[in-house]
């Protein structure tokens, strides 16, 4: 069975992609940094409880985008999915060269 956290781990390796394709020139160290800081950014405004916020998370996009309720084990799985993408993205420079 797949633990269900799973999920936020994948979401944190896509989006340390997305960056890193942003921002290719950057380091893979600050894009891992700016990936974890985006994610707890985002698991913390789950706190928040704006009513047009609220409503948007009830979309498939704002929840696929911006969860729907804050768990601490989200964070684990946040910096393991950063720690996965950040090893293989380093894995593949090591074998580029």
């Amino acid at each position: 069975m797949i633990p269900e956290e799973t999920g936020d781990g994948l979401w944190a390796m896509a989006l340390f992609y997305f960056l890193r394709f942003l921002f290719i020139n950057q380091k893979i160290e600050r894009i891992a940094i700016v990936t974890l800081a985006i994610s707890f950014v985002v698991e913390f405004s789950q706190l928040i409880r704006w009513d047009w916020l609220v409503a948007f998370r009830s979309t498939f996009i704002g929840h696929m985008l911006l969860g729907q309720g804050f768990v601490w084990w989200d964070l684990l799985a946040y910096i393991i999915g950063v720690l996965l993408a950040y090893l293989i993205a380093r894995l593949s420079e090591v074998v580029r060269s």
